[in-house]
């Protein structure tokens, strides 16, 4: 009786080890799903399409010396699709503690030496390597004719991904929305500088400039709000030089354009319901762009003769050529809808009054905007553009449009898109480079005049349309 009840004692004993076996089992199951990545060969370099946030950040944060600069500045921003910024770095810190390599094939560079980011705090996407056509990708997780990467390595490397976040995003993720995230991060070097004085030193070196330079920039935002300068009187567009037009509107819009901040380009934000505090930039450079156009359109249909509508049509005709000729592909646009609202458009002797040299750069300048082909035509040509220049942001916003409409964020309901964040950041990468480099052009009275426009509405110029040249009856009988 007495063996036969302890035997059962045994197995009943047996039964919750088994259970707590099955659990730890799960959880190293569990464990291991959250540092899934997925890279496969493009171009001869790894790229990486999906996988759980911790296993992109495990593997960008080991391995991003040997990964092409923009792949990881897409990363920075494009990031907050799937996380916020706290989160992000609780994953970073938690790589740091607990540093491993991830299960998926390191790619692997001939040249052994990896230099250090630079300490830039803005990021050039133009001067970026893009091409790893001469990298050897390794099939392994570690290549035979390297060294092993240990502990300490990866927590350099990490420190080395942290500065590569504080240049691409600093602004956005460490100096508005962020104290917390800030002190975090101010924290975290505190706490490991005995260990890497060396490095956290220069990451606090770093975060002091970027903040300097931050709150020098917001200063003179603020400062440019805070001026209030007596508006130029009403001036007839037709006595302006247009040259000087030209410049004074490239002006205005370089500096929103440049304004723009990168966050503004995803989730759509600037079609949300909170678009004015979600992509305030974005939103304003797209009221400024029918502000111009309607101007376009009042402009011409409020002249009372028709030679002064032939004029001015000319005369805007000529604008857009000059702001071509500055690469302000944005306002060559706006002054291209204006001519193409509908008011404008009926005014049949007034366009047959045009001479042929007009209408043949009228007839350039729509080719060169044509949508046929998505835009080849304008995408040839802001490709050979040098900078400066300001974009038509129309077709980035489309862009951004058909990646977000297009693309899952979830690869099997529970992977990080990888390849639709890098789409992302891409596009957006493509504007920052453009952003870097301001117009060397001399502010004139006309800046101010030009920042708020007269404009009336569709129906208001309709009217005037009609009565600038009423419609024709059934023309008369000639005996």
């Amino acid at each position: 009786m007495s063996s036969g009840s302890s035997k059962r004692k045994d197995k009943d004993s047996k039964k919750p080890r088994d259970k707590d076996k099955s659990s730890s089992k799960s959880k190293k199951r569990s464990s291991a799903e959250a540092n899934e990545v997925f890279v496969v060969e493009e171009n001869g370099h790894l790229v990486i399409t999906h996988g759980t946030l911790r296993g992109i950040v495990s593997y960008l944060a080991s391995y991003h010396p040997e990964l092409p600069r923009p792949a990881l500045i897409s990363f920075f921003i494009g990031y907050r699709q799937f996380e916020t910024p706290m989160a992000l770095f609780s994953l970073v810190k938690s790589f740091f503690a607990k540093p491993s390599l991830p299960d998926a094939p390191r790619p692997t560079i001939p040249t052994a030496k990896h230099n250090v980011p630079s300490s830039s705090s803005n990021v050039d996407a133009s001067t970026a390597s893009t091409s790893t056509s001469t990298a050897e990708i390794s099939t392994e997780t570690i290549s035979s004719d390297q060294v092993k990467l240990d502990k300490q390595q990866l927590r350099i490397r990490t420190l080395s991904f942290i500065q590569l976040w504080l240049e691409a995003s600093f602004s956005r993720d460490f100096f508005e929305e962020n104290s917390e995230l800030y002190e975090s991060l101010l924290n975290f070097l505190n706490d490991n500088s005995s260990k890497h004085q060396a490095d956290c030193n220069r990451l606090k070196l770093l975060i002091l400039r970027l903040r300097k330079a931050r709150r020098e920039a917001v200063k003179l935002q603020r400062g440019a709000m805070d001026m209030k300068k007596l508006l130029p009187k009403k001036l007839n567009f037709l006595d302006l030089n247009v040259s000087e037009v030209a410049e004074q509107l490239t002006l205005i819009e370089s500096e929103m354009f440049r304004r723009i901040q990168s966050h503004e380009f995803l989730k759509l934000s600037w079609r949300s319901k909170d678009r004015a505090v979600l992509a305030p930039g974005v939103v304003a450079m797209v009221e400024r762009f029918n502000m111009v156009s309607f101007w376009v359109a009042t402009e011409i249909v409020f002249q009372k003769e028709q030679k002064a509508r032939t004029a001015i049509l000319k005369k805007f005709i000529n604008l857009a050529e000059k702001c071509l000729e500055l690469n302000n592909f944005n306002t060559v646009m706006e002054i291209l809808g204006g001519m193409n609202n509908v008011a404008v458009q009926r005014l049949k002797r007034t366009w047959a009054a045009l001479s042929d040299r007009a209408k043949s750069t009228l007839d350039d300048l729509n080719d060169l905007m044509d949508t046929k082909q998505n835009y080849k035509n304008y995408r040839d040509a802001l490709e050979l553009c040098k900078v400066p220049v300001v974009p038509y942001l129309g077709i980035t916003l489309r862009d951004l449009t058909f990646i977000e409409e297009g693309n899952d964020d979830l690869v099997d309901f529970k992977y990080v898109n990888h390849e639709k964040l890098a789409l992302l950041g891409h596009v957006v990468m493509d504007v920052n480079a453009l952003q870097e480099a301001g117009y060397k052009l001399k502010k004139s009275d006309l800046f101010d005049h030009f920042k708020k426009l007269i404009v009336f509405p569709d129906e208001v110029m309709y009217n005037h349309s009609l009565r600038a040249e009423p419609p024709r009856t059934a023309d008369p009988v000639v005996s």
